[in-house]
């Protein structure tokens, strides 16, 4: 289905466009059955509703702006189903999701907006939703005029607003097709219409009501327009439970006026998040961002006003260096005050309204903070800048399951020997039967000669820090309830048992005090599975107190303390004990299950110190999620974490493990280049045996990863998902290639595999390169020969130029030599950076 976009009348002193199809009738329904996707326009005559609560977040509105001229497009003609249904009227049969569920509203709005962006709606209509089927939208200026179809539009943004339902959407592109001939690709990832934890969504979104009572947003995604190019038409994806409710654009434009200020969010530590993108031809930059305080015109600033504002100015400032056309940036500010704040980008201003920080008064009342934290933070909380940028860390998973340190290879962890060790159908009840005998108890294991003997935390910690790691996490605790601190919450510990060391101890003040470039993380198991008290129906446990598994005797769970309830005498307390003695920087829990984690977790935030916590504390209450040895094809709808061991599949150390099935430097290189491409950490997991020690296949491991890690680390740390790909891209020939990008511009591409020597690497992708015609025309002539390239593009980490053009069709060409391909090790790495024009 084609649309061509023409010329409204001007109603509110934008440019509107109006569409109308080449073909009537809705797209096909794919794949999907009639149950949740059929009988579209009969759902088209329906109308709906719902009460207008907007789900306890926070909330900015765009009051003034100097940034206009925005182009509305309206895409009623097209729309052929109906998500949003009004309350008074029970729905009116309106149906998002194919289940009846809707967004809700009371009254019809004809515009909505998105930080700095506007959005023609079609609310209260029959259809105000495109069920993307890979629908051609025409953009000419004028459907009469041959001329002006073969001109197009010249576009310097395009956005679309956009919900889909059953899950989130993995990857969706969208094509731009330009009047020269070229194309480029934008890859859409859409979270779930009632995503959890919205204020972590990394896309710009619009809180809204669902029919069903629980909190939806849509969501304002770019797409990828060259400034340079006038635009022909777009295509849609072919996804029906992606839903398209508006489509918005600036005009490419000057200098002066080439950075929009899209969006401000204000953080949970006191930042607001500005979403800046270049309209402009070429590369803008440097320019300064900086906040300040909107006054009225009519009044005088009194000198000490003007004061507050100059240092305000110079202490909330950062300089972008460079942004080529089309592309977005983010900066985050440092923000004190609420209320209207007023962004400024170079030349450009816009003022937004209603944040909303505590101030440090209030932040000084225990009472008030007690009360905030636990109305508000809890809920808001998120992860601290650091973190996101760390992109590398250590777990290190070591207790007295490091004694027997047995399991199937490949099939089950060894830090679960206890429990798999009780199940008459799990290998591990006949290997320990077989080796230790039916009287020999897990507990005493803690007695072994030689536990933790050879463990030496500067040792560790060497290694941790060759590898190029930036944080660590410790095992303080595991599901089998022994302490590897001194607790004084129950005699079950390393530090009154066994070797009697006070390990987390030894471990944190060393990286505090020889290593503290590195954050220091704790991992608290919340259940345990024998504790006599414990009640594991919540996870499928039986609970304590332990058996004899060949016998079924009552056996000791040696050292315990008489808590009956388990929860508040002894998982909270302990916690607190953690957070208090060794404030770890990231609190990393397990299992979940019965749990008060609301309670320790309002202690560890106080004074807002830049900590985090995980995704599996059991009250729902985190800031980044955990996937574990499992490779995401998809991008999470907020930061994560994917963890892993270098052994095939255990985080404890594991005896039956051969050195040729760990994994290789490669494959863990590929990992952690995957995961932070799309936009997370990767926490590579090492096992240290009974004594402490760590296998020399582990060590050597660690010190190749740092190894290439060093040389290359500009690409890695500090960097975040380039928004145009953030799954990356398959050539045909089957070259995988990963993308991240900095704030000030730059481009990093990975690729995962090495290519054929003399066949050139086509990129399909839109990427931030920039040609200017020799005569320094705005618009890029066709003919190679006349264009100056302003972008530089070089291997990592010789600094070899790379010999590169676009092709007719607008994609990159790399033609890459025999010295590079040569000299890429693993994986073959290039930065690609723009000249200010």
């Amino acid at each position: 289905m084609t649309t061509t976009a023409t010329p409204l009348a001007k109603t509110s002193g934008l440019p509107s466009y109006g569409s109308f199809p080449y073909t009537s009738g809705p797209p096909g329904r794919g794949r999907y059955s009639d149950r949740f996707f059929g009988h579209r326009s009969r759902r088209c005559g329906m109308v709906a509703c719902c009460v207008l609560v907007l789900a306890g977040l926070i909330f900015i509105s765009l009051r003034q702006s100097d940034d206009g001229g925005q182009i509305l497009f309206d895409l009623s003609a097209l729309m052929n189903s109906r998500g949003f249904g009004r309350v008074q009227k029970g729905g009116d049969l309106a149906d998002f999701d194919g289940l009846g569920h809707y967004f809700a509203y009371t009254y019809p709005k004809t515009l909505l907006q998105v930080g700095a962006l506007q959005f023609r709606t079609q609310m209260g209509a029959p259809c105000d939703n495109v069920v993307a089927q890979n629908q051609t939208i025409a953009l000419t200026a004028d459907n009469d005029d041959d001329k002006q179809q073969e001109e197009g539009t010249l576009l310097g943004a395009l956005y679309l607003l956009v919900a889909v339902h059953h899950g989130t959407l993995l990857s969706a592109p969208v094509t731009v097709h330009y009047v020269d001939g070229t194309h480029g690709n934008t890859v859409l990832s859409v979270p779930d219409w009632q995503v959890g934890h919205l204020h972590q969504v990394r896309q710009l979104s619009l809180p809204w009501p669902v029919s069903t009572g629980a909190g939806g947003a849509l969501f304002a995604l770019p797409v990828h327009v060259d400034p340079r190019k006038a635009v022909r038409h777009v295509t849609l994806p072919s996804d029906p439970r992606l839903h398209v409710f508006g489509m918005t654009g600036y005009p490419a434009s000057s200098a002066r006026g080439g950075i929009k200020i899209v969006h401000a969010r204000p953080t949970y530590y006191h930042g607001l998040k500005i979403t800046l993108h270049n309209t402009h031809a070429e590369t803008v930059g440097p320019f300064e961002v900086h906040l300040g305080k909107k006054h009225s015109s009519s009044a005088l600033l009194s000198i000490h006003q003007q004061q507050q504002q100059q240092r305000r100015r110079h202490h909330h400032r950062v300089v972008v260096e460079a942004v080529p056309p089309g592309q977005l940036v983010s900066v985050t500010l440092p923000c004190d005050d609420g209320g209207a704040v007023t962004v400024y980008a170079g030349d450009r201003h816009s003022t937004f309204s209603d944040i909303t920080f505590p101030s440090p008064e209030q932040c000084a009342s225990i009472t008030w903070l007690l009360l905030m934290l636990r109305d508000r933070d809890l809920d808001q909380h998120e992860a601290p800048a650091w973190l996101e940028n760390a992109k590398f860390g250590i777990f290190v998973h070591w207790g007295v399951y490091a004694v027997p340190a047995w399991a199937p290879v490949g099939k089950e962890y060894s830090e679960w020997y206890w429990w798999q060790m009780n199940d008459p159908g799990d290998p591990t009840h006949a290997y320990h039967n077989s080796t230790y005998g039916p009287d020999f108890a897990y507990d005493d294991f803690i007695d072994a000669p030689g536990l933790g003997d050879a463990l030496d935390p500067g040792d560790w910690l060497d290694l941790i820090d060759a590898s190029g790691a930036r944080y660590f996490v410790f095992t303080t605790k595991h599901h089998d309830g022994i302490a590897l601190w001194n607790t004084s919450v129950t005699g079950r510990s390393l530090a009154q048992l066994g070797p009697r060391r006070d390990f987390v101890r030894e471990l944190m003040d060393m990286a505090e005090a020889e290593y503290p470039h590195l954050r220091r993380g704790v991992y608290f198991s919340l259940p345990e599975w024998y504790h006599p008290h414990y009640d594991g129906r919540r996870l499928g446990w039986a609970g304590g107190p332990p058996r004899n598994p060949y016998t079924g005797a009552k056996i000791p769970y040696t050292g315990s303390a008489q808590a009956r309830d388990f929860v508040n005498e002894l998982q909270v307390p302990q916690a607190l004990e953690l957070i208090e003695r060794f404030e770890p920087d990231v609190f990393w829990c397990d299992l979940g299950g019965s749990n008060n984690s609301s309670a320790w977790q309002l202690h560890y935030f106080q004074n807002r110190r830049p900590v985090a916590v995980n995704d599996r504390c059991g009250n729902g209450v985190s800031d980044f999620a955990t996937v574990e040895y499992h490779r995401s094809l998809a991008v999470p709808d907020r930061f994560w974490e994917a963890t892993r061991g270098i052994d095939p599949y255990s985080f404890g150390y594991n005896r039956a493990t051969p050195p040729h099935q760990y994994a290789s430097t490669r494959d863990l290189l590929l990992e952690l280049v995957e995961v932070v491409s799309m936009g997370g950490n990767f926490l590579l997991n090492i096992g240290p045996d009974g004594s402490g020690s760590l296998p020399d296949v582990v060590s050597a491991r660690l010190r190749d990863i740092g190894r290439w890690i060093r040389p290359r680390r500009h690409a890695l740390f500090d960097t975040h998902m380039y928004w145009a790909a953030p799954t990356g891209y398959t050539t045909p020939q089957g070259v995988r290639v990963r993308f991240t990008a900095k704030p000030d511009g730059t481009l990093y591409l990975f690729l995962l595999d090495k290519p054929s020597a003399g066949d050139p690497v086509i990129v399909d992708v839109a990427l931030p390169i920039v040609v200017v015609s020799s005569n320094s025309s705005s618009h890029a002539p066709p003919d190679k020969e006349e264009r100056v390239n302003m972008s530089r593009l070089v291997s990592l980490p010789d600094g070899n130029v790379v010999d590169w053009t676009l092709d007719p069709q607008g994609r990159l060409v790399m033609n890459l030599s025999k010295t590079i391909l040569a000299l890429g090790e693993y994986i073959w790495v290039f930065e690609l950076t723009n000249t200010p024009s």
